[in-house]
């Protein structure tokens, strides 16, 4: 919690520089927002969330626009739900503050494919009115687009206050959900708008003067109070889901500095130079803290080394040809390249860039030089690899989660399926057979399974450690092994996954 308190601070203190003094109606509007989060809270589950969705006509959810995080809980819910709503002989639906109601005919001309991608965000005016990452926003719309969501536009047309446009998209979702009672709707809206004598007020009394009986749900997100809160009482991420009071939850999947850089990112993307043009190298700084703060967690006493590059993904000249280890690059979202020491990162998504930091940590403190080519030497050397970063992700962002066996249960992925394999054949105590040589194609595919293989031993690994049944020391012996050696990284793999059960 340290780690975290100090980046937070850090953070905090360039937002505010960022931010200068709040108009004193949005000072208000903040004050009241805040003050949702000073009684008691409860431990949930995210079961008893969605059941509570269910049972509900419309659940308001906040959303925090510059952080991915936010958006994906709206798509986790959707996704958990469509099946169910519709065997209840509900129609799920989804509404948006970005989309007015007059943008309904571009929106469904979009999902149907009769416009394109391009044509529709200039058709909605995304950049000028909106101008939040669209690659945030992006799954949502494909989600809706394959299971047939309808979308709602609920944004004034007009410049207005946030009271007005409280009552506005008040007015909308009660109209909607009037007008069709089989539908249930899931609004994501800015935090702020959440507080209960704001939009869900307006609700409320727009409702009860329609006479329309409405039942809702209210999901913040990430609230600081709150998150500070359960890391004190030791509740760490196993609070994902907290129960407020009745009907009204937060949900905790990232850390309150995450949010605090996604914001910071976003401004630095938003000035006069675009996301695509703002060189990695700018991020060095926060990149070689990250590294730092997972070091000093584990103890270690080696000093990291300044001697790399950053890169976005997209950089031209990159790589001068094909090759396995491109394209693993380009199927992640972050990837250190040993021969070079360069860092390659697909996005500043905080998850990725604390995994990369701890990729390379490790590799600069045992000078790692080999790169995944063959499945028979680097199999287990790059579980290993994915294992380390996967852990120091968790030390910056104790909520990160990965989908586990029982996720993976019935997934035709041919991945899904081989990682399933291996996971019964560990049980068993059997050897699973790698290829000594493979096609390109072949051993990315075993990366693939490496990669999950890796992030589930990382998982076991830090919650051990916050569990207190490691010792910094003994996870921090592993960041000096060099994991060059397939039979010895085999080995400790196996018996790792024992021991971190």
């Amino acid at each position: 919690m340290e780690v975290q308190k100090t980046l937070y601070d850090r953070f905090r203190t360039s937002a505010r520089g960022s931010v200068g003094t709040l108009d004193p109606k949005l000072r208000r509007y903040f004050r009241e927002y805040q003050r949702e989060f000073s009684g008691r809270s409860s431990a949930s589950t995210l079961g008893e969330l969605t059941e509570a969705y269910l049972e509900s006509d419309l659940l308001i959810c906040g959303d925090y626009h510059t952080l991915h995080q936010a958006q994906r809980t709206a798509l986790r819910l959707l996704r958990s739900t469509e099946g169910a709503l519709r065997a209840r002989g509900r129609q799920p639906a989804l509404a948006l503050e970005m989309l007015r109601p007059s943008d309904s005919r571009a929106t469904e001309d979009f999902l149907a494919g009769r416009i394109s991608e391009k044509h529709f965000l200039k058709s909605v005016e995304w950049g000028r009115r909106w101008n939040f990452a669209w690659e945030n926003y992006r799954p949502l719309f494909d989600f809706a687009r394959d299971h047939g969501v309808r979308i709602l536009g609920i944004a004034p047309s007009k410049p207005s206050s946030l009271g007005e446009r409280d009552r506005f998209a008040g007015t909308v979702l009660v109209r909607a959900l009037a007008q069709d009672p089989t539908l249930c709707v899931l609004a994501l809206v800015g935090d702020l708008h959440l507080a209960k004598n704001h939009l869900p007020f307006e609700v409320r009394q727009i409702a009860l003067r329609a006479k329309h009986r409405l039942r809702l749900t209210v999901v913040h997100q990430n609230a600081e109070r709150l998150y500070w809160k359960a890391a004190e009482q030791g509740l760490g991420a196993e609070a994902s889901v907290l129960r407020l009071r009745s009907g009204v939850f937060c949900v905790l999947n990232a850390p309150p500095w995450a949010k605090l850089q996604s914001y910071l990112n976003w401004v630095d993307a938003s000035s006069d130079k675009t996301a695509e043009t703002i060189p990695a190298s700018d991020h060095t700084e926060d990149f070689l803290d990250l590294a730092r703060r997972v070091q000093r967690v584990l103890e270690l006493e080696d000093s990291v080394s300044e001697n790399f590059a950053l890169y976005w993904k997209n950089e031209p000249g990159l790589w001068a040809k094909q090759s396995t280890e491109r394209k693993i690059c380009e199927m992640l979202d972050g990837y250190f390249r040993p021969s070079d020491r360069a860092v390659i990162l697909g996005s500043a998504n905080v998850n990725n860039v604390g995994a990369q930091a701890s990729v390379y940590l490790h590799a600069d403190i045992t000078q790692r030089r080999w790169a995944y080519s063959q499945p028979g030497r680097h199999f287990y050397p790059a579980v290993w690899v994915e294992a380390l970063g996967y852990f120091g992700s968790k030390i910056l962002n104790p909520h990160r989660k990965c989908s586990g066996p029982s996720e993976l249960a019935g997934n035709p992925d041919p991945v899904a399926q081989e990682v399933l394999r291996h996971w019964e054949m560990e049980k068993k105590g059997g050897r699973w057979r790698l290829p000594l040589r493979a096609t390109s194609s072949k051993a990315v595919f075993y990366y693939r399974v490496a990669q999950l293989l890796g992030r589930w031993l990382g998982e076991s690994l830090y919650r051990h450690l916050a569990n207190g049944r490691l010792k910094p020391s003994e996870i921090g012996k592993l960041f000096l092994t060099p994991w060059n050696d397939a039979a010895q990284a085999r080995e400790a793999y196996l018996f790792w996954r024992r021991k971190a059960r």
